[in-house]
């Protein structure tokens, strides 16, 4: 009898021991996973709304958007090398802008919702490289360079609204070879047509001094704009 009891004993005690590896085991794999989950290419947090949120991109490259209860609230899953943190629309509360590989400035933009408390993709944001607010209106406008070492150029104006990009006004800029064609090309967008409104003719192109120029005709001629 002593000795059926020892056996059972020592069964009892192999599947016990057996159980306890197993959950060892799967212990480990989580907390290896969890070691996996938490290695950061680039790791930033900023609390908004009284809510943290977490931004990264992970060992796979993806770019995430974690809130407080950790939920996953955006995620892009390929080609982003990094990403920015600030107030684009100057609204008080913090977006962002994710950057992905180019040979040229390319952006995807998220805007801060306070309502919703949630991140909005602003659609088509890609086509509007270089973008800044100009202070006081509602307005934003971009640069992009379009071959010849950017002697070639173009400069969109436009509105976001309900999260939607429209398109107000274009300046095109011709350098690149020295012909009657150079100049800046200034165009407006009516409902359905596309307006030249001024053409400003330089031969020579206009090099460095565009960045001026830019600025100061969408800033000095938003009214032209706004109807």
């Amino acid at each position: 009898m002593s000795r059926i009891i020892k056996i059972s004993t020592i069964i009892t005690f192999l599947i016990l021991n057996s159980c306890n590896l197993k959950k060892s085991n799967i212990d480990k794999a989580e907390d290896l996973k969890k070691e996996n989950d938490s290695i950061y290419y680039k790791y930033e947090s900023a609390t908004i709304d009284k809510i943290k949120f977490e931004f990264f991109i992970d060992k796979n490259g993806e770019f995430k958007i974690k809130d407080t209860s950790g939920e996953i609230q955006f995620s892009q899953t390929e080609n982003v090398t990094d990403f920015e943190i600030k107030d684009f629309d100057k609204d008080g509360y913090k977006d962002v802008i994710i950057i992905h590989p180019s040979n040229r400035v390319l952006e995807t933009l998220l805007l801060y919702n306070s309502s919703l408390q949630k991140f909005i993709l602003i659609d088509n944001f890609t086509n509007y490289p270089n973008s800044q607010k100009i202070e006081s209106s509602g307005f934003y406008y971009s640069y992009q360079g379009t071959g010849c070492a950017q002697n070639d150029w173009l400069s969109h104006l436009y509105l976001i609204n309900n999260y939607k990009i429209i398109d107000k006004g274009l300046i095109k800029g011709f350098g690149c070879l020295k012909n009657e064609k150079n100049g800046i090309y200034i165009y407006k967008f009516a409902e359905k047509d596309t307006l030249l409104i001024e053409y400003v003719k330089n031969e020579d192109g206009f090099g460095q001094e565009k960045f001026d120029f830019i600025d100061n005709y969408w800033i000095n001629n938003l009214d032209k704009f706004n109807k």
